[in-house]
């Protein structure tokens, strides 16, 4: 017996489950591990899951999509953050991480402090024997962006040793 049918013969609600039907088995295949989805270099496929090597993960945020590959994405490591925060403490260890606004503020903190001692070294240069306003509110500008910028530099390195900072895309650091 064979069967014949058309388009026309199939119901417009048969056709759309037909069609999630198809959708669902489509997904579910994508689902299970294979050398497509599961890169070779990066993860190992184990039981039809996706096991990720050291220093990848598989992330599916709004600003990183997946699209059905498994670790896709290479991990920062958080001992590098920490030695570059700790050799350079204006920002490296979060430029390296992704986080440029943090990078950005201690930055900003260490050019004041250096643009004021230099403003500050002027001022008494040119005045030797007064001691004016100006180089007062100076130094008080100097220590207070130099105890700032240590504080930060405390909790960044207590931060990035602990494993408590994620990198910019709010994934954890390895």
């Amino acid at each position: 017996m064979v069967l014949k049918f058309s388009l026309k013969q199939i119901s417009s609600k048969k056709l759309l489950s037909l069609i999630l039907f198809s959708l669902c088995l489509i997904k579910e295949a994508n689902s299970l591990c294979d050398a497509l989805n599961c890169p070779p270099l990066r993860g190992l496929c184990n039981n039809g899951e996706c096991i990720c090597e050291n220093g990848f993960a598989t992330v599916n945020t709004n600003h990183i999509k997946s699209n059905g590959i498994f670790c896709n994405y290479t991990l920062k490591s958080r001992y590098i953050a920490f030695v570059l925060e700790f050799f350079f403490p204006i920002g490296a260890g979060h430029f390296y991480a992704g986080k440029t606004i943090l990078a950005g503020i201690k930055l900003g903190f260490f050019v004041l402090i250096v643009l004021s001692f230099i403003f500050m070294c002027c001022l008494l240069a040119k005045n030797r024997n007064d001691t004016n306003a100006g180089s007062i509110i100076l130094t008080i500008i100097i220590i207070l962006s130099l105890v700032g910028l240590i504080l930060m530099q405390i909790f960044d390195l207590i931060g990035y040793a602990a494993g408590i900072y994620s990198d910019g895309n709010g994934v954890e650091m390895n």
